[in-house]
């Protein structure tokens, strides 16, 4: 009887893991759907920044101290760098996901299952990771483009003040 008990037991901490295991697969689906969608929007909106800003910069480039050009010029400047590195970054991570999954597609038939198990369980930890460092370089870049259109935005007004 112990040992029916015992395998009742088994049986059913075995299911509660794998209604675990689902739990999680599902959330992190979630979560890089999410995360797909808001990159591709944040890509636009910072895209459209900074076309917005250097027309604007090169179309007041002439009412700009010199300061406030250098500095604005800069600012932009390290956010566009930080946006660009990212961008190539996504592409060498998405050129090795797919080598991943190549290799997954060229598994012979009795590993496929285990080989795509695997993949996607990799997949989803670099999700996670990807998702933490996208945190940090929407901040990277978006302090410095602030700052930089905070200094166009401050010379417009020094303008404003002086022509009236």
């Amino acid at each position: 009887m112990t040992d029916i008990n015992k395998i009742v037991q088994e049986l059913a901490e075995r299911a509660q893991k794998q209604q675990q295991d689902g739990r999680v697969d599902v959330i992190i689906k979630i979560m890089s759907a999410l995360f797909d969608k808001a990159a591709a929007y944040t890509n636009i909106i910072i895209v459209a920044g900074y076309i917005a800003f250097f027309t604007v910069w090169g179309n007041m480039k002439g009412l700009l101290s010199e300061t406030e050009m250098l500095l604005s010029a800069f600012s932009i400047t390290i956010s566009l760098v930080f946006f660009v590195f990212w961008e190539v970054g996504k592409m060498i991570i998405n050129s090795q996901s797919f080598h991943g999954l190549m290799k997954v597609i060229n598994a012979p038939p009795d590993q496929f299952e285990k080989k795509l198990q695997e993949q996607q369980k990799a997949e989803q930890r670099l999700h996670i990771r990807v998702f933490r460092a996208w945190i940090v370089v929407l901040v990277l870049t978006v302090v410095p483009g602030l700052v930089g259109a905070g200094v166009l935005l401050w010379s417009f007004g020094r303008q404003l003040i002086n022509a009236a």
